[in-house]
């Protein structure tokens, strides 16, 4: 009796561990599924904002050119407005000189023709009365100075009548008269070397003036060229310095969007190392840990005494072989 109790005892407990086991494995199963479901959902979030981030970053970029973009549209515009101004001003200035320019070839034509009668009048007119009366008045100077020396001399004859009495006197005088003469000759030959010495001197000074000048000429026409290479220089520099100042901007752009995108792939990186970590073994991931920190603490030195993980010793060449399999 009581074997016959404890075997229908038996069988109630298998019965009911059968259950158990049974509605454990059904739990298992749908433990299992949740968990693929939410590491699926994991999956599809961290891909969402990978791609989210990625589209911000992007959007950052694409919104630090579009600033660029508009930067260099505000200042070409400006220059063009300037330009065009500036076109403008220089069109005016061409209509007013153009112009001046007819204004002052009508008042030209309009003096040459005044010129031409005013030459012709006088080549028939006045330079004739000119000539003649130039003539005589040549004539009548001469006539005058005759007139004059033929007075002086009848004058001085009379005066030296009655100024003396005899001709002893008269001859001391004109002796005395002469020495003075040949002094004052004297003095006067003396002035005109000095005059002659000094207009040589000036002749020198003239002669190494025009040389002086010459060589100044000469020294402005190298100054000026030097100044025309310095100025064609100049501009070339510029140029240079615009396009450097262009391709600066460039490599700006270049750059960030290079950072942009390592930064993407670290943050890729890690995310990858994150899902490994998640489907890897617990004890896995503990042994990767206290191995980093062993390497840290006993100060091995990498790449010399250790070589990291399998995975991080090569690279891969072809995209086909990213794909993960077990």
């Amino acid at each position: 009796l009581e074997y016959t109790l404890y075997d229908k005892e038996l069988r109630r407990a298998r019965e009911t561990l059968d259950e158990i086991e049974h509605a454990r494995a059904e739990e298992i199963e749908a433990r299992s599924l949740i968990f693929e479901e939410g590491r699926a959902t994991e999956e599809a979030i961290a891909n969402v904002e990978t791609e989210m981030k990625t589209k911000t970053n992007m959007l950052r970029r694409n919104k630090n050119y579009l600033s660029g973009l508009e930067d260099d549209n505000t200042a070409a515009m400006t220059l063009k407005t300037k330009l065009e101004l500036r076109c403008k001003e220089l069109e005016e200035a061409v209509t007013m000189s153009d112009e001046v320019m007819e204004t002052n070839k009508r008042e030209l034509k309009s003096l040459e023709l005044k010129i031409i009668a005013a030459q012709k009048e006088l080549d028939e007119k006045v330079q004739p009365k000119f000539d003649s009366y130039k003539d005589k008045l040549a004539c009548m100077s001469n006539e005058r100075e005759d007139a004059q020396k033929k007075t002086e001399g009848i004058y001085a004859k009379q005066g030296r009548g009655r100024q003396f009495t005899s001709k002893k006197d008269r001859d001391v005088f004109l002796k005395t008269q002469i020495k003075e003469l040949k002094d004052a000759s004297k003095q006067k030959q003396q002035l005109l070397s000095k005059k002659k010495e000094t207009l040589t001197n000036l002749c020198r000074s003239t002669a190494s003036g025009s040389k002086e000048i010459e060589a100044k000429t000469e020294d402005l026409k190298k100054k000026t060229g030097a100044l025309e290479e310095l100025g064609m220089t100049i501009n070339e520099k510029k140029r240079v310095r615009n396009e450097m100042a262009e391709s600066r901007k460039e490599q700006w752009r270049e750059l960030e969007e290079s950072k942009e995108r390592v930064h993407e792939a670290r943050d890729r990186a890690q995310r990858a190392f994150s899902n490994l970590r998640k489907i890897m073994p617990r004890a896995t991931a503990s042994g990767l840990d206290a191995l980093s920190r062993i390497v840290e603490e006993e100060k091995i030195t990498v790449g010399e005494q250790y070589f990291g993980l399998l995975m991080q010793n090569f690279e891969l060449t072809d995209e086909k072989f990213r794909t993960a399999v077990e």
